[in-house]
């Protein structure tokens, strides 16, 4: 059995090495000594349960499996942390938003978003499934400097996973963003009208929300899943009534059923009523992404030479109601 990362001192210094999928033998390039180990005669049993938790707290991003060698002693261990720096955060990537944990209304920080924001009198950019907030803390930070046309805006970012957008609201002191950017742990499909209202009676302006972005959301293969989707009517009528007439929604996905399930619902129904596809085309697609800063699944789809299906919605001028 090869030596475990995160579990050296257990079995008397042996464990296992996993990955989220599979068993691997961890090696690199500096060709570290290959000594294998008997199995220990009294291991610890423990429960299915202790055993699935502690394989989720072992596995290592299969992005190492390019640099291989058998680590053996608890020296090896430290000689691989100071060699290849390893990502510890791991989030689960699918949750069901139709659980009942995720229909009560979240708690939201005091005060917001008075605390959350310098200015609220700024209209408001917002992320629906920001994820771990990178797309979000580079465009905020690219309205200081200039760089994007989206600037003088507050950013908010939403995200349904817990653990997710704590990582994500750590990250905005780290980057000197505060006042500026705001994470909120919530499912969108129930949350976001009373958000967006809260936001209002501090903006003063009943057409505050200047951008929406929805990139790469989970899709949902099995017919019985297609109720999960983040974007349906009730969602598409609560952006119509707080957006100005020529705001922008994009939507990008690298799956082109994913896309176009979310394009279908803005071109019919309400959608149509308020929203215009600024392609006429169903089957055509943008070629660029219109914000200018891609989000970090973008950039890992794009690298493996795999397409990106985009498409940018614009509110006309119809009312309300």
């Amino acid at each position: 059995m090869w030596l475990s990362l995160a579990n050296v001192n257990k079995y008397s210094g042996y464990g296992l090495l996993w990955t989220s999928q599979r068993l691997v033998r961890l090696s690199w390039k500096n060709n570290f000594p290959a000594r294998q180990f008997s199995t220990p005669k009294n291991p610890i049993r423990r429960s299915s349960s202790q055993q699935s938790e502690e394989i989720a707290d072992q596995s290592v991003s299969s992005a190492y499996d390019n640099s291989l060698s058998l680590i053996s002693t608890v020296e090896d261990v430290e000689r691989f942390k100071q060699t290849k720096k390893i990502n510890t955060t791991k989030f689960r990537q699918h949750v069901n938003p139709l659980s009942r944990k995720f229909q009560t209304p979240c708690d939201l920080p005091a005060s917001w978003p008075q605390k959350a924001y310098w200015d609220c009198q700024k209209q408001l950019y917002l992320d629906i499934g920001c994820g771990k907030g990178g797309f979000l803390l580079q465009l905020a930070q690219a309205s200081i400097d200039g760089s994007t046309h989206l600037n003088n805006l507050n950013y908010l970012g939403l995200e349904i996973r817990p653990s997710v957008v704590e990582f994500a609201a750590t990250r905005v002191p780290q980057r000197k963003l505060q006042g500026l950017v705001s994470f909120v742990g919530c499912n969108v499909n129930v949350d976001l009208e009373r958000l967006l209202s809260l936001y209002q009676t501090e903006n003063g302006s009943a057409k505050f929300l200047h951008t929406v972005s929805i990139q790469f959301p989970d899709p949902h293969f099995k017919e019985r899943h297609k109720k999960r989707k983040v974007v349906n009517q009730e969602l598409i009528c609560t952006l119509a009534k707080y957006m100005s007439p020529k705001s922008m929604v994009f939507l990008q996905s690298d799956i082109q059923d994913v896309l176009d399930d979310m394009r279908g619902s803005f071109r019919e129904d309400k959608g149509t009523t308020y929203f215009e596809d600024e392609i006429e085309n169903f089957e055509e697609y943008l070629n660029t992404n219109p914000i200018g800063i891609p989000t970090e699944r973008e950039v890992s789809v794009l690298e493996k030479d795999f397409p990106v299906y985009r498409t940018v919605f614009r509110r006309n001028d119809t009312p309300f109601s």
